[in-house]
């Protein structure tokens, strides 16, 4: 999760550089994949204990390929209007990834485990 969210994070950096559409659409389509990635992955992970905390973090990821798949197709199409669904949606999942992250790790002090 943390790689989907720092990946994300640079990408919003990128776009802010100004780089050509071609730079933005590669950069955002190969985190887009690398979160679709982590999201599958994270459905096959046991929860036992923290179903609450995982789906949070799981939503979290599901937005930010969201909020990447509507910067694409602010590129395909230049809709402002994707650019502004964009920046709400990778706002909302990188907070949301954050969370679950952190509700996980609080569940595990808990348990007496190490954090994630």
């Amino acid at each position: 999760m943390r790689k989907c969210v720092k990946v994300t994070s640079l990408v919003v950096e990128l776009s802010q550089l100004n780089p050509t559409e071609l730079q933005l659409a590669d950069a955002a389509t190969r985190t887009r994949d690398l979160c679709d990635q982590i999201r599958h992955q994270l459905l096959r992970i046991d929860t036992s204990h923290f179903d609450n905390e995982a789906t949070d973090a799981w939503a979290g990821v599901d937005r930010i390929k969201s909020g990447l798949n509507a910067l694409l197709k602010y590129l395909d199409t230049g809709g402002p209007s994707k650019v502004i669904e964009a920046r709400d949606k990778l706002d909302q999942g990188i907070s949301w990834a954050r969370q679950g992250v952190r509700e996980i790790n609080g569940r595990r002090r808990a348990y007496g485990l190490r954090a994630v």
